[in-house]
């Protein structure tokens, strides 16, 4: 699978302190966007399991996918129904790193220059600067915090979103899907363990309520006979 990274951000190593996974990025040394990129994993057995982002010598005339590291991401569309498929990483310091698999996104370079990228589609929106609405993390983990127990787990996923945005007559209109047979868990394993130990906690806990309930019962029909 081509996966092409390009930033809007200087390649520092990025930090994921909150996370029970992969606790932060690494980008090679020689790493020149945009390029073509391959990830794995390092350090899994130490307390700093990584991410690690290198270059590969790898010409796609489309790439199948598009990773941005940034913290702001533009959609445009919405009117038009046009509706984009991306999966979310999460960092620290309002970093985000974010896939497209399918239809079309902005960023803003340094230069206040627009990019936009395109996955899988041919016919897509006029793209104007006061027609962007632009989304940061923040306004994405705000969807993630309703999601049933992985709530809980917003750096240890890579969540898959079905995402429809943009402005028009400077109203925003923006919709989120989740689609959660497309996450990827990235927790190296915490999330199975940690949700295991809360469901175990809450059979107990309701185990302990029925006996509570039952004695209660019992207390009363002694009571009253």
């Amino acid at each position: 699978m081509g996966i092409c990274f390009y930033t809007n951000c200087e390649l520092n190593d990025i930090t994921r302190r909150r996370a029970n996974g992969y606790k932060q990025v690494q980008f090679s040394k020689d790493l020149n966007v945009p390029c073509m990129v391959s990830i794995e994993s390092k350090d899994l057995d130490s307390d700093q399991p990584t991410l690690f982002i290198k270059p590969i010598s790898k010409e796609e005339k489309e790439p199948e996918q598009y990773m941005i590291l940034c913290k702001e991401i533009g959609f445009v569309g919405y009117n038009a129904d046009f509706s984009n498929n991306i999966s979310v990483m999460f960092c620290d310091n309002d970093y985000m790193l974010i896939t497209l698999h399918k239809g079309m996104f902005v960023l803003q370079d340094n230069e206040s220059t627009l990019k936009v990228f395109t996955v899988g589609v041919k016919d897509i929106p006029q793209v104007e600067l006061n027609n962007i609405l632009w989304k940061n993390a923040k306004d994405l983990i705000s969807f993630v915090r309703y999601i049933d127990k992985k709530a809980d787990f917003i750096y240890d996923f890579d969540f898959a979103f079905k995402v429809k945005g943009g402005k028009h007559l400077n109203m925003d209109s923006f919709s989120v899907k989740h689609i959660d047979e497309d996450d990827r868990d990235i927790s190296l394993g915490a999330f199975v363990v940690l949700n295991e130990t809360v469901d175990k906690k809450a059979v107990e806990e309701k185990e302990q309520a029925e006996k509570v309930k039952a004695q209660t019962r019992r207390n009363l029909d002694r009571y009253f006979s």
